[in-house]
């Protein structure tokens, strides 16, 4: 059964990786009578390169690094699971044709060599004894894949580190530029969906957009497990990816439920006025409206993808001793009680499902995360 990790990304973050310095200073002058820079550069663990003049046949071990080289403007002469790349990796496409190396984790050194390279960009997951193998073909710039407390940072450091190795710096300067122009207009995007789909009626005002008024998305999809769903399907509706329900799993994680329901001697007596006078924090037709689509996504979902001994959907929801209030959702309280609550989830009602299914073993481990 086929698996799929989507890993949605901004089309400007086409490098990625560690930092460091480098210095240039004059060389001898060719047989053409130009004066040659030498390159002098510290890579990510600490070692020191020399080059006679900025790299023009480079070969890249991880894709990270050939990303780096295409936003760069320098074509690869070699690339490790050259397949593979062009399959997977869309932010950086390949302008040229290089020579395969074999995988990212073992490069075949008769390969490179054959390349007769300038620099091998590789990262520090490369194993050390490959690296010291590499080195003995031409200078290895070993750069650092990730940085958890600063992605960006470590994207961009190296990204300059690479621009120097290849005489490239102007371009890694207008790549800088693009890049943050894209976070900034994603940061409003971000700012606008937020307001717009937590402006539930009653509760918030609606946000402008476009000279229309949103409102929140809970009006459409206020359990968007269906809609989850129906994107998974379209998004990979065409090979080689072609992708059926079977192949779904689907991990519906809530945010906390508290139940009170109201008894026959009150609703009946409601009215009108009754249903959209505010009662419990919410006007009643709001809470049966919004709920009643919740709970009618969640039915859908596992009429469509739950079997008796297969299933393919898990609703983890974990009950709340009391309802929220809008002034009681600070950070801090938001964190202890959704963190308490749904660790509860997980200990008691994942413990005890039953685990003959991969699903339901690869639901457990997800959750348990």
């Amino acid at each position: 059964m086929r698996r799929h990790l989507l890993t949605l990304t901004a089309a400007a973050t086409a490098a990625l990786a560690l930092a460091a310095c480098g210095t240039t200073e004059p060389a001898s002058t060719d047989a053409a009578g130009k004066t040659a820079q030498r390159i002098t550069l510290t890579d990510a663990t600490g070692a020191r390169i020399t080059l006679d003049g900025p790299a023009k046949k480079v070969v890249a071990t991880e894709w990270n690094a050939v990303e780096s080289l295409v936003t760069l403007g320098v074509d690869p002469v070699g690339v490790a699971d050259v397949k593979g790349y062009k399959a997977w990796d869309t932010a950086a496409p390949l302008t040229n044709t290089p020579k395969d190396i074999g995988t990212r984790g073992e490069p075949s050194m008769d390969t490179v060599a054959s390349l007769a390279p300038d620099l091998i960009v590789a990262t520090t997951d490369l194993p050390a004894a490959a690296v010291k193998q590499l080195r003995a073909i031409a200078p290895v710039l070993a750069v650092k894949s990730a940085d958890a407390s600063d992605q960006i940072g470590r994207m961009k450091e190296n990204l300059d580190l690479i621009a120097r190795a290849t005489g490239t710096k102007a371009e890694a300067t207008q790549a800088n530029k693009e890049f943050d122009a894209k976070v900034a207009e994603g940061r409003k995007s971000l700012a606008d969906a937020g307001l717009a789909t937590s402006a539930a009626p009653t509760y918030f005002p609606s946000h402008e957009l476009d000279g229309r008024a949103l409102v929140d998305g809970g009006v459409f999809a206020a359990n968007p497990v269906i809609v989850a769903i129906v994107e998974a399907l379209k998004r990979f509706g065409d090979d080689p990816h072609h992708l059926d329900q079977d192949d779904l799993l689907v991990v519906s994680l809530g945010t906390g439920l508290h139940e009170d329901g109201y008894r026959q001697e009150e609703v009946h007596r409601w009215g009108r006025l009754g249903w959209i006078l505010p009662k419990r924090g919410e006007p009643p037709v709001l809470g049966a409206t919004l709920g009643g689509a919740a709970d009618g996504a969640d039915h859908w979902a596992h009429t469509l993808l739950n079997h008796p001994d297969d299933p393919h959907v898990h609703a983890a929801e974990t009950g709340l001793p009391a309802p929220i209030q809008t002034g009681e959702m600070s950070s801090a309280y938001l964190s202890e009680m959704c963190v308490n609550h749904f660790g509860r989830y997980v200990r008691h009602e994942v413990a005890v499902t039953d685990a003959d299914t991969p699903y339901v073993t690869e639901t457990r481990d997800i959750l348990s995360r």
